[in-house]
C-alpha cells in the first residue's frame, strides 16, 4: 500500500540501485555512440591532444613553452591515460566513459540528498543522461565532463560546510573547485559564487577569511601555472581568453 511505496522511495538502497542502473545504461549508451569512431573531435581537442603528447614526453614537435590557452589538468589526465598504451583520442572515449555515469550518479546523489526521495533521485539522473547537451559533451573529447564532476562535488561540499560547519568539508570543497579551476578557467567563477555563498549562509565565526581564502587557494594552482617556466616561458595565463559578463537570460 502507500506505507510500503514511501518506504521504498525512502530506501537509500533503492535510490542507490536506481541512480546505479541508470548510470550503467548512460555508459552503455555513450559506449555504443563512441564505438565506431571514437569521441568527436573538435580543434580543442587537438590542442589537448598535442598538450597530453607533451606532457607524455611523446611528441617532439611540440613547441616547448605551450600555450595556457587551456587548462592542464585534462591533458594530464590524458597524457597518465594514455602511459597505458592508449593514444590520447582513445584515453579521451575511456575516459568520458568513466566520467558520464559518474557525473549521472553525482546528481542523482545530488537529488536524493536533500528530497530523500528514490524517484526524485532517479528522474534526476534520467534528465542528466537523457539531457542531448550534457550527452554531447560527454561524446567529445572535451573538459567539460571532468569540470562538472568537481565542479558539482566542490559546491556542494561547500555547501555542506555552510550548513553544518563540518571543517574537513570546506576544504574539500575548496580541493575540488580549485581543481575544476585547473581543467577550466570558467572555474573562477563557481569560486566567487563559492565564496559569495559563505560569505551569507556559512558559520559566522571567520566567515570573511574563508571566503577570501576559497578564491585565493582556488586560483593559485592555475596562477602557478600561468607563470613564465624558465627560458621556454608560455603564454601569459588566460591568453586568447576574454573575460565577459554573461547575464542569466
Amino acid at each position: 500500500g502507500m506505507k510500503s511505496w514511501r518506504a521504498l522511495d525512502q530506501s537509500k538502497w533503492a535510490a542507490v540501485i536506481l541512480v546505479g542502473a541508470i548510470a550503467l545504461a548512460a555508459a552503455v549508451s555513450l559506449a555504443v555512440l563512441t564505438s565506431r569512431w571514437g569521441v568527436a573531435v573538435t580543434p580543442d581537442s587537438v590542442g589537448y591532444f598535442r598538450t597530453a603528447l607533451r606532457f607524455a614526453g611523446a611528441d617532439r614537435t611540440a613547441v616547448a613553452s605551450s600555450s595556457n590557452v587551456h587548462a592542464p589538468l585534462y591533458p594530464a589526465i590524458l597524457a597518465g591515460v594514455a602511459a597505458l598504451g592508449l593514444n590520447p583520442h582513445t584515453a579521451a572515449r575511456w575516459l568520458n566513459l568513466v566520467l558520464f555515469p559518474a557525473n549521472v550518479s553525482l546528481v542523482g546523489f545530488l537529488v536524493a540528498k536533500p528530497t530523500g526521495s528514490t524517484v526524485a533521485a532517479g528522474l534526476g539522473a534520467t534528465l542528466t543522461a537523457a539531457a542531448q547537451v550534457v550527452l554531447g559533451v560527454h561524446a567529445h573529447a572535451w573538459s567539460e565532463p571532468l569540470f562538472m564532476l568537481f565542479g558539482l562535488l566542490g559546491l556542494y561540499q561547500l555547501g555542506s560546510y555552510a550548513v553544518r560547519g563540518v571543517e574537513w568539508r570546506y576544504w574539500a570543497g575548496v580541493l575540488c573547485l580549485a581543481l575544476a579551476c585547473l581543467t577550466r578557467y570558467a572555474a573562477i567563477a563557481l569560486l566567487l559564487s563559492g565564496a559569495l555563498g559563505l560569505w551569507l549562509w556559512g558559520p559566522r565565526r571567520q566567515r570573511f577569511f574563508r571566503s577570501a581564502a576559497l578564491v585565493v587557494l582556488g586560483m593559485a594552482p592555475t596562477f602557478l601555472w600561468g607563470l613564465p617556466r624558465g627560458g621556454s616561458s608560455g603564454d601569459a595565463v588566460f591568453a586568447g581568453r576574454g573575460l565577459m559578463w554573461h547575464p542569466v537570460t
